[in-house]
């Protein structure tokens, strides 16, 4: 019998990862568009403290519209365990995963000298790859996400 590797039933095939990098279950793209789509079918609705933290991060980022590390890191401090545990911990576990995205500015943060991130496996993708176009999509739709949590317009 040949020697072929043993792919075990769970194990996704190479082609269901993520423009971005990450396998689905960790995708932080997958949890913005879970998130949205419950928001607007009504199965989540943001509470008090999300709502806070929410308003924070959109005030910080409100002069450039960017959701940089520092400031989701911030949100996320401010927020603390109570906001991992309101509503199952979904809008810390979105920030968190937009921690963990390739860096999406040339390798650097938006001014130049801070690192943004770490790639999802150790590398810094091109700013024109398809990992960094997925980073900016989904920094961009999570930026509206948390404005319109803020302010409670809809999804």
């Amino acid at each position: 019998m040949p020697n072929a590797p043993v792919r075990s039933p769970g194990t996704p095939q190479p082609s269901a990862v993520c423009p971005c990098g990450f396998l689905p279950a960790v995708c932080p793209c997958g949890f913005l568009d879970a998130l949205v789509a419950d928001a607007r079918g009504g199965s989540w609705a943001p509470t008090p403290l999300e709502r806070r933290i929410a308003g924070l991060l959109a005030a910080a980022a409100a002069g450039d519209g960017l959701l940089t590390a520092d400031r989701v890191r911030a949100a996320l401090w401010e927020g603390s365990l109570a906001l991992v545990q309101e509503n199952d911990g979904r809008l810390a576990r979105l920030l968190a995963g937009l921690l963990s995205l390739p860096v999406v500015y040339g390798g650097y943060g938006p001014y130049g000298d801070v690192p943004y991130g770490q790639a999802p496996y150790g590398d810094v993708p091109d700013r024109d790859s398809d990992a960094a176009r997925q980073s900016r999509r989904t920094l961009d739709a999570a930026y509206g996400f948390v404005v319109a949590t803020a302010s409670g317009h809809a999804y």
